[in-house]
């Protein structure tokens, strides 16, 4: 198998992956699993989306919350939203419903308030739940099941986000500029003469010149023959 945790052992063999065991263990039952083919598909796709989306997502910040590991500010901050507006997915999708898929209780209601339990106990305050009516009302009405409670027991939700422990950055320190050299100094303590200044551009090299831009742009706006005497005059 594949080496993780938690496994089910079967008559048939070991299983792998909490959602696959839950599967195994609902076989059978009338609705857990979906009532319909419809029904099966969208109990399947509610349960991937919390292993592959809402369950990640939730890593930094619970690992913040509970001191696990060193976590910066801004992954627990990204991590925060994210659980948040995965809440809004499921406050939206349970507009007049009390389940997730159809009419009754399904894995998918189990499997996504079991992956939610932690965010519920540590991040998503007494104010996020009034604001998701819908989500609050559907993770109480999942908990308060007797099925539930016998294997989870009684889930107390926050009343207010627990602090993080964020790890502390060390703070970018702006290198020092460094001091121009001081000049050298001749024997008699008089400095040297500076050094002769580079061009700014090959134009600096070129001779001065007599030429006078202003008074010849004067000349051909004024005169006349362009071809003749503006000609003759841009000669000289």
């Amino acid at each position: 198998m594949t080496g993780k945790f938690p496994f089910l052992t079967t008559p048939e063999g070991n299983l792998n992956e909490s959602v696959a065991i839950a599967k195994y263990l609902a076989h059978g039952h009338p609705t857990l699993l979906g009532t319909n083919a419809q029904e099966q598909a969208q109990v399947d796709q509610w349960c991937l989306w919390s292993s592959t989306k809402a369950v990640p997502d939730q890593y930094p910040a619970v690992t913040a919350v509970h001191g696990w590991g060193e976590v910066t500010q801004d992954a627990y901050t990204t991590s925060a939203n994210a659980i948040k507006a995965n809440a809004k997915t499921l406050n939206t999708h349970l507009t007049g419903k009390q389940w997730m898929v159809g009419s009754n209780v399904t894995l998918a209601d189990l499997v996504i308030a079991s992956h939610f339990i932690m965010a519920q106990q540590t991040i998503l305050d007494g104010g996020f739940r009034k604001a998701m009516g819908n989500f609050a009302a559907w993770f109480e009405r999942v908990t308060a099941l007797p099925e539930f409670i016998k294997v989870v027991g009684h889930i107390k939700v926050a009343q207010k986000s627990i602090k993080p422990q964020i790890k502390v950055e060390e703070k970018k320190v702006a290198p020092v500029a460094a001091k121009p050299a001081a000049k050298p100094k001749k024997d008699d303590g008089e400095e040297d003469e500076p050094t002769e200044k580079k061009p700014k551009s090959a134009l600096d090299l070129l001779p001065p010149t007599t030429f006078d831009l202003f008074n010849f742009k004067t000349f051909m706006v004024n005169v006349k023959d362009k071809k003749g005497e503006g000609i003759d005059e841009l000669k000289k």
